[in-house]
């Protein structure tokens, strides 16, 4: 079971890299990073949960990670 509920990661499946996580909302917060993720749809980095506490504390209910 997902730690972490409707999280979208793309690739699905693949641990060597991310270039997008993150969950739909109707007020969205876009994040760009340069570092790879370990984040998937069932697991959090450290980033990623940053990322999320941000969005939250901004009064987005969706956010999306990308990486370059």
């Amino acid at each position: 079971m997902s730690t972490y509920k409707n999280i979208i990661c793309y690739p699905v499946d693949d641990n060597n890299k991310r270039f997008l996580l993150g969950k739909n909302g109707s007020n969205e917060m876009l994040a760009i990073g340069l570092n790879p993720s370990t984040a998937n749809e069932d697991n959090l980095d450290p980033t990623s949960r940053n990322i999320q506490a941000i969005a939250q504390n901004n009064g987005c209910d969706g956010w999306w990670l990308i990486n370059l």
